[in-house]
């Protein structure tokens, strides 16, 4: 089997992936005698470990269907043709859920980077890597620590480095953005590790090592000198060359055909006053050379003198092209280093960011073939199911290659899922290309349409089927125009006949769109929403998606400020929890005293600054405990998610880099500063496109449509064009231009026309993406415009359509009954929230496969002196339990004064080891009274705890307690929480004795206390 399956929004594409697993394993049982362990063999790959989850679950979930009810299966009747008995279906799944389940580990369904990182490892030999080396997934943290290691080195405003930010804080300001040198370096440094960096170097056809050397740049500044040095005579030249062809041509028409803005250029050129003009006023087809009043046919007298135009036109885009190389010189420097000083963090880290691994295991197996592979991973699959592979990069696609050339060969099985129109990563490195023309060509397959829509109602499909089938055309147009190339179909071949769905919920449902006010757009969101809720639909059934974070945080203000919870990402934001701020707050004043801000803010709610700390994490705690002192009960209760994500955040920091206070602190202000949660039925959801991509929502709103643009212009990484008349020392580089219509003017043009073709598509695919997660309700709008007839957003080709059509009105357009389609969404949602509490609390009670026991590992008889009944401590006497002595033995570990008690029960609370550490406190409280005559716990006396004596045989002895009084006697206590067993112990007190007078002490005695019977005996 080898298939495409092109799937639109809401086609059933996780149906499908489930149904051919399923298909693959049954094929497998029914062909290869009963196999039941077809699943080690089928690789499936999804994007996000979101989707992983779901299509795991989606699979377990069938089978057991399956195994149970097979006439409840969505799949039976399709299996019924094909395998016949429901009896055999139905003990086919049940024998392979059972062996699926009891070898999980080997159900491969992962993500694309998960995979490509088991193979890396096993390739970890070959690459010169450590096996333990780690993948850092968060690549913009590292270049953070890049640029910061770069600046530190920076000592001499001379330096070349400094040229560069000046450059970078001017190009700021003529954006009128505030001036931020670090910021800039940073976004610089951030594009070099991008895909579009390694792209541009992929076309020119070098490598980094080649393009940045300080020869190559050396080569390069030379070949400028040199080029700018005879440019401007040959300027002068061709233009007086120009000139003169012209009247000879012409003779006195000259004056009076060819245009004053023309002759006027000829003349400053000629003259030397002017460096440089725009190549396109000597196009060699003469549009702006001629005044066209006065010659009718311009192309065909401009044949005449098109040689001459074409010399000046070539000269002109040089001297523009060598601006931009000059300007960009200083920064390939730059660029050197930062990818000097980036290797330099990664190698002493011993980290790889995951896009470099993927890059490095393509050029590890380019060219190999897959049994190479196999052996590496231990693994030989013979199915592959692909999903969202729009999504996929280049290098991941000639990763996978040799594996599916490899299954074609061997008859295996192949479903490749995906669609064009979803493709809206492209920041990541993705190429929507790839699923629409190199995978049909290497699996020799034509995709297909999953032509249905199981999502949302007519209106809604109609409306976006519709749309979409006008849209390409009018962008196709716009591409044309804007790149003065001739019409193309780009849009039209993504768009094309399967962007038409059928309809398959039976229910209308509303589209609205509404012409609004810039300063009203937040207004009519919130109220909106609010208008919803009121007609009953609960506010978790209410999906806001925007272009922008910004916008996001806007508008959940304004709900906010209405009473009206949100979820969003920026609403989980560690430091959106005033509990989380005052843990910062304290941090920040123990790393830089002279802030007064946050001692004014600890001073306000009495924090107690810790004397001292074993490490970063124990400072925090220590931190923490002090806040629950202020702040216990509900108000603490609500901070716990935000207060344990910064503790992890200073867990992850701790165990790469130390413990500087002042570098944590510097790290964690880079960090996205997020934590995990479940949306609550009473908040309104919010989130960004990019975000939603896969998720679906009863009552969709999008607000600020006008911000999905059409392209943005900036500084790209490109390479030259490949027919620019520069020497050729400079196609050895890429360079930084600022893209932008002007670039059609230099020889980055083909950087422009590409640019602006693959962001109408990004932002394209990003309405589609919009306008198809709706179920019941899809609102648009849009920021009104007093020139209609101006296309600078998707905004104006919705507008343009709707008027197009006749369906505009002065307001907007309207579909759709409220009142029926919330009647049908109230409906759904009681069935949704019962499937939801079922799913929860199902569980498989199929038994596992369980095989003779000989030669493998039993468990423990001892486990239940770990386990207490009702996970409690039990601490009245005759119950103790070893877990319950570990846990009370470190307590004590922590304990020099008994002042110190409290804290160290509720740092091992904090832990979560313990149910009732207020009767943990009393046990130990009213043991550590029993023992109160014997001086071990007063403060005139020195503790040494849990500290290690080696013997000169390299053995290690552990005392519990050293007590060394101030008369210079020494006490050795050791805690017991089990029965006495005085032979054993007294054996190892009186060992430690021993150790501690070899070591020059003689008055020592040794104690045993049996902590749960208040009683301690001397024993030596």
């Amino acid at each position: 089997m080898k298939e495409i399956k092109k799937a639109s929004a809401g086609s059933g594409k996780t149906f499908t992936l489930a149904k051919t697993y399923i298909e693959i394993l049954l094929d497998k049982y029914v062909n290869n005698k009963k196999d039941r362990e077809g699943y080690q063999h089928i690789l499936a790959v999804t994007f996000t470990n979101k989707a992983t989850a779901e299509m795991k679950d989606r699979i377990i979930t069938e089978l057991y269907i399956l195994a149970t009810h097979p006439e409840k299966s969505d799949f039976i009747e399709d299996f019924k043709v094909k395998y016949g008995s429901i009896k055999g279906i139905q003990t086919a799944c049940s024998e392979i859920l059972k062996t699926l389940l009891h070898d999980y580990s080997r159900f491969s369904v992962s993500t694309i980077d998960t995979f490509f990182q088991v193979v890396l490892r096993s390739f970890a030999r070959e690459l010169g890597q450590f096996n333990a080396y780690r993948i850092e997934l968060d690549r913009e943290g590292v270049v953070n620590e890049t640029v910061d290691a770069i600046l530190e080195e920076l000592t001499d405003e001379k330096d070349a480095i400094v040229k560069v930010l000046t450059d970078m804080v001017a190009r700021q300001l003529d954006e009128g953005r505030k001036a931020d040198p670090v910021s800039a370096l940073r976004g610089y440094a951030l594009s070099i590790k991008e895909g579009a960096f390694l792209r541009a170097l992929e076309v020119a056809g070098l490598n980094y090592e080649e393009a940045f050397s300080s020869q190559n740049i050396s080569d390069l500044n030379n070949a400028l000198k040199k080029r700018k040095g005879t440019l401007a005579e040959d300027l002068k030249a061709a233009a007086l060359n120009l000139k003169n062809k012209c009247e000879t041509e012409f003779g006195s028409g000259y004056d009076a055909n060819f245009t004053s803005s023309f002759r006027n250029t000829l003349e400053t050129l000629i003259s030397g006053s002017k460096s440089g003009v725009g190549a396109g006023i000597f196009a060699s087809n003469g549009a702006k050379c001629f005044d066209g009043r006065k010659v009718k046919d311009k192309a065909s007298e401009a044949t005449k003198i098109a040689a001459e135009l074409e010399a000046l036109r070539v000269l002109c885009l040089e001297i523009t092209t060598l601006k931009i190389i000059e300007d960009s010189l200083p920064k390939l420097s730059l660029a050197a280093k930062v990818i000097s000083k980036f290797d330099e963090v990664t190698k002493g880290k011993n980290i790889m960011c995951l896009d470099e691994s993927t890059q490095l295991l393509n050029d590890l197996i380019d060219g190999s073939e897959a049994p190479f592979i196999y052996e590496k991973i231990g693994v030989r699959y013979d199915s592959f199911l692909l999903d969202e592979f729009q999504d996929t990069s280049n290098i991941q696609w000639n990763n996978f290659q040799p594996l599916l050339d490899e299954s074609m060969a061997t008859g295996g099985n192949i479903l490749v899922v995906g669609d064009t129109k979803q493709s809206i990563y492209r920041f990541r490195d993705t190429d929507w290309s790839i699923l629409e023309n190199k995978v049909p060509l290497a699996l020799d397959v034509e995709p297909r349409s999953l032509g249905s829509n199981f999502r949302s109602g007519k209106n809604i499909v109609e409306f976006n089927n519709d749309l979409f089938k006008w849209l390409p055309k009018r962008l196709d147009d716009k591409i044309a125009a804007q790149t003065g190339e001739s019409e193309g179909e780009l849009l039209q071949s993504i768009y094309d006949e399967d962007v038409a769905q059928e309809v398959m919920k039976g229910f209308d449902g509303i589209v609205d769109v509404k012409r609004v006010q810039e300063d009203e757009m937040i207004g009519k969101t919130v109220a909106l929403i609010k208008d919803l809720h009121t007609k009953g639909v609960p506010y978790c059934r209410i999906l806001v998606l925007l272009r922008k974070r910004e916008q996001c945080t806007a508008i959940a203000e304004a709900l906010v400020a209405d009473d009206i919870a949100v979820y969003s990402e920026e609403s989980l934001r560690i430091e959106s929890d005033p509990l989380a701020l005052l843990l910062s707050s304290v941090l920040r004043y123990i790393d830089n005293p002279s802030d007064s801000v946050s001692h004014q803010i600890i001073e306000q709610n009495g924090i107690e600054i810790p004397a001292s700390y074993n490490s970063l994490v124990d400072l925090c705690e220590q931190i923490i405990l002090s806040i629950k002192s202020r702040y216990s009960g509900e108000e603490f209760a609500k901070s716990i998610p935000y207060l344990d994500a910064f503790v992890d955040i200073v867990k992850n920091f701790e165990l790469n880099n130390g413990n500087s206070l002042h570098t944590m602190l510097a790290a964690y202000d880079r960090s996205k500063k997020l934590i995990a949660s479940a949306p609550s039925r009473e908040a309104v959801q919010m989130m960004t496109i990019h975000k939603s991509k896969g998720l679906a929502g009863y009552f969709v709103i999008v607000p600020f449509l006008e911000k999905i643009g059409l392209f943005k212009e900036g500084e790209k990484w490109a390479e030259l064009d490949k027919n620019h008349t520069l020497p050729k020392e400079f196609g050895k580089a890429i360079y930084t231009p600022y893209v932008s219509s002007k670039s059609l003017e230099t020889y980055f043009s083909e950087k422009y026309k590409d640019e602006y073709r693959q962001s109408i598509v990004d932002n394209a695919n990003l309405l589609y993406v919009a306008l198809t997660r709706a179920q019941y309700g899809l609102y648009l709008l849009a920021k009104a415009k007093e020139k209609e007839n101006s296309m600078s957003s998707m905004a104006d080709f919705v507008i343009a359509y709707l008027k197009d059509r006749g369906l505009l009105r002065e307001d907007g357009y309207s579909i759709g009954s409220i009142d029926e389609t919330i009647e049908k969404a109230l409906a759904q949602d009681v069935k949704d929230q019962e499937k939801d509490k079922a799913k929860s609390g199902e569980h498989l009670a199929l038994g596992y496969p369980v095989s003779s026991s000989r030669g493998k590992m039993r468990q423990s008889n001892e486990a239940g002196d770990f386990f207490s009944r009702g996970n409690s401590y039990a601490f009245e006497k005759g119950k103790e339990h070893r877990q319950r002595g570990i846990v009370l033995h470190d307590i004590l570990s922590r304990i020099t004064v008994k002042e110190d008690l409290e804290k160290a029960v509720s740092l091992e609370a904090a832990k979560g080891t313990l149910d009732n550490p207020e009767d943990t406190f009393a046990f130990l409280s009213e043991a550590l009274d029993s023992v109160a005559a014997m001086g071990w716990f007063d403060s005139s006396v020195k503790v040494i705890k849990e500290r290690g004596i080696i013997t000169s045989d390299g053995k290690s002895y552990r005392p519990d307690r050293i007590v060394l009084f101030p008369d210079g006697r020494i006490d050795v206590v050791d805690y017991k929480f089990g029965a006495e067993h005085d032979e054993q112990y007294t054996l190892q007190v009186r060992n430690y004795c021993e150790l501690l007078k070899g070591m020059g002490y003689s008055n020592v005695k040794g104690y045993l206390w049996y902590v749960g019977e208040n009683k301690y005996i001397c024993k030596f």
